[in-house]
């Protein structure tokens, strides 16, 4: 019942194009670079694993809040020292911002690159989060890592792949969006 409440509230969202979306990603790397002249030279950025035209609701909001806050308090209870933490609600869909205190040593950004990883994976609803990891203003990515990329919402294949090539109908894509956040318990 829940998930088909989140569905049909999906539905009722303003799309937003690709080139609002290619936009925000310019914005993304602008905050990021401000951030690196501040002194912030290692950042946590949280976002939405949301594919298609629909990237903000009231369910949404709810579900990345709440997981905004888990993952920040995760943070801080494994000792990693949080300098700064900024949400924004966007049309392109609500994002995160969290500055580590500076670490130069290589091994405790694997170890927090790893806590990160482990996060996203504890919960299966939380294959919808977007959770980077930026060092001096580059991005380590599940590659460095010798991670698999992340796979498709509906199928085992990669997940760049299929929204490539647009394998999957906009209506079974929301429909698996709408079961992991009902999954969360953020409808209960």
């Amino acid at each position: 019942m829940i998930a088909s409440k989140i569905y049909d509230e999906l539905w009722r969202v303003a799309p937003i194009n690709l080139a609002e979306i290619l936009l925000r990603r310019d914005e993304r790397q602008f905050e990021l670079q401000k951030l690196l002249l501040e002194g912030k030279n290692l950042v946590v950025c949280l976002a939405l694993n949301i594919p298609g035209p629909v990237k903000n609701s009231a369910s949404l909001k709810r579900f990345f809040n709440a997981e905004s806050t888990a993952l920040q308090t995760e943070l801080m209870n494994s000792g990693h020292g949080l300098e700064f933490s900024s949400r924004l609600e966007l049309k392109t869909g609500p994002e995160a911002y969290m500055s580590i205190e500076p670490v130069d040593n290589f091994e405790k950004i694997e170890q927090l690159k790893k806590k990160l990883i482990a996060f996203e994976e504890a919960k299966a609803w939380r294959r919808l989060l977007d959770i980077d990891l930026v060092y001096n203003g580059k991005y380590l990515g599940r590659e460095v890592y010798g991670l698999e990329p992340r796979s498709c919402l509906i199928c085992a294949r990669a997940a760049r792949d299929c929204a490539r090539s647009r394998r999957h109908e906009l209506t079974d894509l929301l429909l698996e969006i709408a079961k992991l956040i009902a999954m969360s318990g953020i409808g209960d």
